[in-house]
């Protein structure tokens, strides 16, 4: 874990010093979005996936990750798409001021080493989502409309949207503000405490199937992992869900088939997996404070 960690560094930090040249003079480029965009206050902030820049009148293929901001009245854009961009990417740039917040530094400890702002006249769409996203956005805009069956029209029904399914586009920023001023803003995202809670229902509600020895811990398995991991798709796959169904599954996994194992080795486990797939994980403060958290309640929770 030690070696991932240290290459990780290592390729942060290269990658880091040759934003600049790694971004020649172009006037377009073509990108995929990665992740569901997210609301600002003036712009949805999309996070994709460069494929290529048009520079001097051919394209060439690159490998970059970058913000792109996109006015609020447009369409929303949606998770695998495929657009074309009229305008130039630019690289973050570091803190003028001194003992500022250096965003550069930051969003390279996440892979992201460029911005651009497009106006919807200078956006071409050139492919749709795949299929497998939009299974999961059926099955997600489907909770949505029983969901909204449920609630009135109004923002209690935007927060449910938040709440449950990780879709915040619908908030407006004065909601927003509300709550990051009562220090709640985390309420409005789906975390690991709404991963715990399903794990929890979902293991009293199947848990008679324990019963049956034979085939019944092979279902209990397999309708809880499948069910844990379509929530997480439903989400859009978000860091925190990621973290917290991939730990439960390695939980589940003990349990169920009886590995005697010390919950510190499930832990560190889950945690090398995850750094094995992303190791720009570990300098998110998300990622750390939530292994952290773990780490202390399976430490010390008996003296608690």
């Amino acid at each position: 874990m030690l070696a991932i960690v240290g290459l990780s560094f290592l390729r942060t930090t290269q990658l880091a010093s040759f934003q600049n040249s790694i971004i020649p003079p172009h006037d377009a480029f073509v990108f995929q979005v990665s992740r569901p965009p997210s609301q600002g206050s003036k712009s949805w902030i999309v996070r994709a996936d460069v494929l290529a820049l048009h520079v001097d009148n051919q394209w060439r293929q690159v490998h970059l990750s970058g913000l792109i901001y996109v006015p609020l009245n447009g369409t929303l854009l949606v998770n695998g798409q495929l657009f074309q961009g009229y305008g130039n990417l630019k690289p973050i740039r570091p803190p003028i001021m001194p003992l500022a917040f250096d965003w550069s530094r930051y969003y390279a400890s996440q892979g992201i080493f460029a911005s651009a702002y497009l106006p919807l006249q200078n956006l071409k769409q050139l492919g749709d989502s795949k299929a497998g996203i939009s299974f999961y956005l059926h099955l997600r805009d489907l909770a949505k409309y029983y969901l909204h069956q449920a609630l009135p029209t109004g923002v209690h029904r935007n927060v449910a949207d938040a709440m449950f399914l990780g879709i915040g586009n619908s908030l407006d920023f004065e909601t927003r503000q509300s709550y990051a001023a009562l220090g709640a803003i985390h309420i409005l995202s789906v975390s690991g405490m709404h991963v715990g809670l399903l794990y929890l229902g979902l293991g009293i509600l199947f848990g008679f199937l324990l019963r049956f020895r034979r085939w019944g811990p092979w279902v209990y398995f397999c309708l809880i992992m499948a069910i844990l991991w379509t929530y997480a798709a439903m989400t859009g796959f978000s860091a925190p869900v990621m973290r917290s169904v991939w730990m439960f599954s390695v939980m589940l996994f003990a349990q169920v088939f009886r590995m005697h194992s010390h919950p510190v080795n499930s832990w560190a486990f889950s945690g090398f997996v995850l750094l094995v797939i992303q190791p720009l994980d570990f300098f998110q403060v998300g990622f750390q404070l939530s292994y952290a958290a773990v780490l202390g309640l399976i430490l010390f929770q008996g003296r608690l």
